[in-house]
């Protein structure tokens, strides 16, 4: 019974036969690993990189904290190792890890499509279509979780081919082992990242033979399950690591409840997934998914994938379908589930990460459709009545040939991913510093700008004593606890002491604490926000200052005089480094920068208009517009210009702002003209 169902089996893997790779295929694939990472490595980030979480996890790293849920306590402990190596900055020595994952992830990956398509040639086409493209290349450069989860990928992929391989050939008590290894590292592949169970299903498929007979003896069973939770062993670190409450201690999951919420990522994250019938968006994230795939492999990658698809579901039916699954899996039926408008750049750029995984995926058929022209191209040669030799040097034309679409781009894509030179982060940070005076308490909205303070005040020594709040955390007790431990000579709270009622509301909330922070605190001289928020506008006034806004009490006065030459005097020494917005693509955070940098003149300038004159609002509106013309601006600068009399100034930027303004700067030009044309007779 058993022969027949092996015979079953392999007329389902119709020519699934175990395929191993020989002395060449390894060498291949050790020079293209270290290729690519001599030129991640080459192109790699110094410093905290905006993107995703990384000053984050750079700091949790370091300092050994607990980052977002769900805690990532794998790549944490890895990282500490990395973050402590005597190399570079920090921020460098986090980054690095990224460049070694991902390098590690394209030699698994090349052995996985070397076995997969049977060509050597095809498999190393595939490693560097998937190895130059932008996204997998952009996150080689900087601390992520993703470059991980990728290497998590392919080992577990490589790991169910050995399984069923073993199984295939008749060795079941060496796939029976080999099963229980991948149980191994599936549970460890968890205590990295959760999408990493849109995998197992493809897993199972691999390994279906294998599991079934696994299922049947206890043992085996039981060793196998044991060995999953053994892999699950890093969460300790959580509560345990949470116990000592250090600085990033999100959620401080030393608590069973805090831990299972951590855990479940109950509280957190901007992608939740399915959440009844009114999720929205969840269609259109498919059709975003194959056009950042079109962006990573051009349409000759995506002709290759498509013949690779066929080839692979006519030749190879036991690989093609544990694939097609995982393709499904993770670049259909995530993003239908993932609850997500794209209506930003930030949210564009938190997407594509996901993309990683169904990007991967699909290069294991791009693989297998350059392995079916080689092998048609082969025979082709073979019927050319040529000298050996000239037939041989045809044979490794072919390939360099099918790649070059792949490699042209390359130009082109290290100009957009390159974070060798990466200043904007501590850029950014020098500039909130020098915003600051000593001893003053900053309010942070915005996982951008509360990352890069975590990364600062771990990895950084601070060179000014300053209270750091997190203002999207106030009403949590979990963060009470942590901001007394900190800062014990700051009068912080209870949320007890300003929910006045259960009715009040969370804006509610966070107007009396702000009101209980400054009247309780007299020995801090300034309070400031990265945000204006409408529940402080009711008490207090919320003057720009530098690229924060101090909280002032609505009553107190303010010398503009005095206030217009600090901000001078501040904005003259802005360090502008990264703030390029031609230096980024189109999706990065980092153009999200200059616009943001440039509200804090346009916010100066208005106060400026209306309490002291127009010519110190010209002035500093100019200055902004340096960093980033945003419509208002614009459209302000035509104004005061057309009230100075000065319709040819006005025209100028009444004609920029014509693009976001429509009709309205029609008439406004049209005025402009007039005035012209009377002052001119």
């Amino acid at each position: 019974m058993a022969m027949n169902l092996k015979q079953r089996l392999e007329r389902w893997y119709y020519r699934a036969t175990p395929f191993y790779l020989s002395r060449k295929d390894w060498i291949a694939g050790v020079l293209l690993t270290l290729f690519f990472f001599s030129l991640y490595l080459f192109t790699c980030s110094h410093g905290p990189n905006i993107a995703g979480d990384s000053p984050e996890l750079i700091g949790a790293s370091y300092s050994l904290g607990v980052p977002h849920p769900p805690g990532y306590p794998l790549y944490t402990m890895l990282g500490y190792l990395f973050t402590h190596l005597p190399l570079g900055s920090i921020a460098f020595r986090a980054n690095l890890s990224s460049v070694v994952y991902h390098s590690l992830c394209l030699f698994l990956f090349f052995v996985i499509a070397v076995k997969i398509s049977r060509n050597r040639a095809a498999a190393a086409i595939s490693t560097v279509a998937l190895g130059l493209s932008p996204l997998f290349w952009f996150y080689s450069l900087l601390a992520e979780v993703f470059p991980l989860n990728d290497l998590f990928i392919v080992l577990l992929l490589l790991v169910a081919l050995r399984t069923r391989d073993k199984w295939l050939e008749g060795e079941g008590e060496k796939s029976l082992r080999s099963f229980v290894i991948l149980a191994f590292f599936c549970g460890l592949s968890l205590c990295n990242h959760h999408t990493i169970l849109l995998l197992f299903p493809a897993l199972a498929l691999f390994v279906l033979y294998p599991l079934l007979d696994c299922i049947k003896r206890p043992r085996y069973l039981l060793a196998s399950a044991a060995s999953f939770v053994l892999g699950l062993l890093p969460y300790v670190y959580l509560p345990v690591r949470a116990s000592s409450q250090p600085y990033i201690n999100f959620q401080d999951p030393s608590t069973l409840k805090n831990f299972i919420n951590v855990l479940t990522r109950q509280y957190y994250g901007t992608s939740r997934l399915w959440k009844g019938p009114a999720a929205e968006h969840r269609l259109d994230l498919v059709f975003e998914f194959l056009k950042t795939l079109g962006k990573q492999v051009h349409f000759w990658g995506f002709a290759l994938g498509i013949l690779g698809f066929i080839y692979l579901a006519r030749k190879r039916k036991g690989d093609f379908y544990p694939l097609f699954t995982a393709l499904l899996f993770s670049g259909i039926l995530f993003p239908l589930m993932a609850n997500v408008k794209i209506n930003s750049v930030f949210q564009v750029a938190t997407l594509e990460r996901f993309f990683l995984m169904p990007l991967l995926i699909s290069s294991l058929f791009t693989a297998c459709g350059a392995a079916a022209i080689l092998e048609w191209l082969g025979r082709k040669v073979s019927l050319l009545k040529v000298r050996e030799d000239i037939a041989r040097g045809l044979l490794w034309v072919l390939p360099l040939v099918l790649a070059l679409p792949f490699l042209l781009p390359a130009t082109t894509t290290v100009e957009k991913v390159s974070l060798n030179y990466d200043p904007l982060g501590n850029s950014y940070l020098q500039n909130l510093m020098d915003s600051v005076e000593e001893g003053s308490v900053v309010l942070l909205q915005g996982d951008m700008h509360i990352h890069l303070m975590e990364y600062y005040k771990t990895c950084v020594e601070p060179a000014k004593k300053i209270y750091i709040l997190m203002e999207p955390f106030l009403p949590n007790d979990w963060y009470v606890e942590t901001i007394r431990k900190w800062y014990p000579d700051l009068d912080y709270p209870h949320p007890a002491a300003v929910y006045h009622t259960k009715q009040t509301t969370v804006t509610e909330f966070k107007a009396n604490f702000v009101r209980y922070l400054v009247e309780h605190n007299p020995q801090v001289p300034a309070f400031y926000i990265n945000i204006t928020p409408r529940y402080l506008k009711k008490d207090y006034q919320l003057v720009p200052w530098g690229i924060l806004y101090k909280i002032l009490p609505r009553e107190a006065e303010v010398d503009y005089r005095a206030y217009y030459e600090q901000q001078l005097d501040y904005w003259k020494g802005f360090d502008q480094q990264g703030l390029d917005y031609g230096l980024y693509a189109g999706n990065r955070k980092e153009t999200e920068m200059a616009p943001h940098m440039s509200l804090f003149l346009y916010d100066t300038g208005k106060l400026l208009k209306d309490n002291l004159s127009d010519q110190a609002a010209i002035r500093v509106f100019y200055m902004a517009y340096n960093i980033y013309p945003i419509a208002n601006l614009v459209k302000e600068l035509g104004d005061l210009y057309a009230q100075e009399g000065k319709p040819d100034l006005a025209y100028l930027y009444y004609s920029e702002a014509q693009e976001y303004y429509g009709s309205t700067m029609l008439l406004k030009m049209e005025e402009m003209l007039q005035q012209e044309a009377r002052h001119e007779e």
